[in-house]
C-alpha cells in the first residue's frame, strides 16, 4: 500500500505498461524502474528507481488473472501509474526494520530497504508502527523521497 501524505502536485505521474512479473505482482508501493521507453519492472540489484506505483490494487485483495490490480489496469493495456518527483508517504512495501533517518533504496523486490552502497531514493521519518489500512492492522513506515 502507498497512502501520499504530502500534496500530489509536487509529483509528476505517468503511465507506462507493466513487465509480466510486476503485473502478476499486484502490489501498490513496490518501487519500479524503467526497462524500455514505454516499459517498468522491478529494478535489478541496485538500479536506480524511478518512483513507486501508484496504480490502485483491488480492495479485497483478489484481482483478475494472476495479479491484484483493479481490472481498469487490463483494460487499458497494462498501464500502470507511476509517481516521480519528491513525496511523503506511509507504505509497507519495506524490507528490514529500518530506523528513523535511515537511508533507503530499493530491492530488487521493489521494495525500500537500508542502503548498503546503492542509490538512495528516500530517508526513514517515522520508524515501523501499525496503522489501520482497509480494515486490517498493517505495519508501515513512512518515509520522505529525494
Amino acid at each position: 500500500m502507498l497512502r501520499l501524505l504530502s500534496n500530489l502536485n509536487l509529483c509528476t505521474r505517468f503511465d507506462a505498461v507493466g513487465e509480466a512479473g510486476l503485473l502478476a505482482s499486484g502490489v501498490t508501493g513496490n518501487w519500479v524502474t524503467k526497462t524500455s521507453a514505454t516499459d517498468i519492472d522491478f529494478p535489478a540489484a541496485k538500479a536506480y528507481a524511478i518512483g513507486p506505483i501508484w496504480t490502485e490494487s483491488n480492495r479485497d485483495g483478489t484481482g483478475t488473472g494472476a495479479g491484484r490490480w483493479s481490472p481498469d489496469v487490463a483494460a487499458n493495456g497494462n498501464n500502470l501509474t507511476i509517481l516521480m518527483g519528491n513525496h511523503r508517504a506511509l507504505t509497507d512495501q519495506y524490507a528490514g526494520t529500518p530506523a528513523v533517518g535511515a537511508r533507503l533504496e530499493v530491492d530488487v523486490a521493489g521494495k525500500l530497504a537500508v542502503t548498503t552502497g546503492g542509490y538512495a531514493v528516500a530517508y526513514v521519518t517515522k520508524a515501523q508502527h501499525s496503522i489501520t489500512h482497509l480494515g486490517s492492522a498493517t505495519n508501515v513506515i513512512e518515509y520522505v523521497s529525494i
